[in-house]
C-alpha cells in the first residue's frame, strides 16, 4: 500500500491545483496522488503555519515539506532561509514547482528543496525545524525523528511541531519534554495542538 511518505509512489502522476488564502495573500500548489492532503491545505499545516513567530531567526528546516505549502509561505512572508526536504519524490518534484509558481526570483534564490528520509540528507543547522510530522510512519521512527532534531538545531534554536490531540499530541509532549530544556503549548484548536520545543 502506498502512503505520502512511499518514497517513489506509482500511483498516476495527474497534477491537480489548489488554491489558499494565507497572510492576505492567495497561493496556489501543484498537488497529486500519494501526495499528503492533495485536494485541499491540511488544517494543521495551516494552523501551525499562522501560529508560527519569527524570533532572531534566519534559516528554517521544513521536515517533511510534502509539496511545499509551509517552506514557500515562510520564505515569501519572512523572507527566511529555507531548507525543504521528503522523503516522496514525487512530492519533492511538486514542491520545486511551487517554488517556481509562488515566489520570484530573488525569493527563489533562498530556498532549497531536495529528497531526505528524515534527516538522512541533512548537513546543516537551522535556527527552526518545522514540522507537521507523517504520524503514521509509527510512535518509534517518529520519535526518532523528534530526537534527532536536536542535532541539527542551532544554539537556542526550535523544533515547532503541530499534533492532533487524538494522534498522540499528549505522548509526544511527554518525549519532548525528556529532550529539550523547555517545551511549550502555543495554541490548540479543534483538536490540533502547535508545540514548540527549545534546545
Amino acid at each position: 500500500m502506498e502512503f505520502y511518505f512511499s518514497k517513489n509512489p506509482l500511483s498516476d502522476k495527474e497534477l491537480y491545483k489548489i488554491n489558499v488564502d494565507i497572510f492576505q495573500k492567495t497561493y496556489s500548489f501543484y498537488t497529486s496522488k500519494s501526495v499528503f492532503s492533495k485536494s485541499k491545505i491540511d488544517f494543521g499545516s495551516y494552523l501551525l503555519l499562522t501560529t508560527f513567530k519569527v524570533d532572531k531567526c534566519s534559516s528554517v528546516l521544513d521536515l517533511g515539506c510534502g509539496y511545499g505549502f509551509i517552506g514557500i509561505v515562510l520564505a515569501d512572508i519572512y523572507d527566511l532561509n529555507v531548507t525543504m526536504v521528503d522523503i516522496n519524490e514525487r512530492a519533492i518534484d511538486l514542491a520545486k514547482k511551487n517554488i517556481i509558481l509562488n515566489l520570484n526570483e530573488e525569493k527563489r534564490k533562498k530556498i532549497n528543496v531536495s529528497w531526505s528520509d528524515g534527516f538522512l540528507n541533512v548537513v546543516s543547522k537551522y535556527d527552526v525545524i518545522i514540522s507537521n510530522p507523517p504520524i503514521r510512519v509509527g510512535k518509534e521512527k517518529l520519535f526518532s525523528m523528534f530526537s534527532k532534531a536536536k542535532d541539527y538545531l542551532c544554539k537556542d534554536g526550535s523544533l515547532w511541531l503541530v499534533v492532533r490531540k487524538k494522534q498522540g499530541a499528549l505522548s509526544t509532549l511527554k518525549y519532548l519534554r525528556k529532550l529539550y530544556r523547555e517545551v511549550l503549548i502555543i495554541k490548540k484548536k479543534k483538536g490540533y495542538f502547535v508545540i514548540v520545543s527549545y534546545l
